[in-house]
């Protein structure tokens, strides 16, 4: 199988600061350390908890939770924490409050980021060439 990377122009979401401002919190225990992540999920709520994320690490994560690639135009350059928590079914969101909200209202409402639709160039794998296997 023969591979290559390209920048292709697609609809994506691209996440970028809010107007209300940023809300996360600055790594500064271990700004050249791994990133920590955790999930949990219960109650038809998912939580997500990073420790020392940038905001490419924080977009690619994203792409596991919504229908497109999501790239990073945030214009920022730190580590951060970062804890989420979001309905898995905005359908059975309550009117009350008391249950987290969808995704793309708890980024904002909770990190103070949002995630817009644009098209973008985005990192896609190309597939050039793929043949069976030999006998040997």
């Amino acid at each position: 199988m023969k591979l290559h990377h390209e920048q292709r122009e697609m609809p994506v979401y691209a996440i970028t600061v809010a107007k209300g401002g940023l809300k996360l919190t600055p790594n500064t225990t271990h700004p050249n350390g791994l990133v920590e992540q955790r999930y949990t999920q219960a109650n038809g709520q998912q939580t997500m908890l990073y420790k020392n994320t940038s905001m490419p690490e924080l977009a690619q994560s994203l792409m596991f939770n919504v229908d497109r690639p999501v790239v990073d135009q945030t214009g920022l350059t730190g580590r951060y924490d970062v804890q989420l928590t979001w309905a898995l079914d905005e359908s059975k969101t309550s009117a009350d409050g008391s249950a987290a909200p969808g995704l793309f209202t708890a980024i904002q409402e909770q990190l103070g980021l949002k995630l817009q639709p644009v098209k973008a160039a985005a990192d896609v794998l190309v597939v050039d060439k793929v043949e069976r296997p030999g006998a040997n």
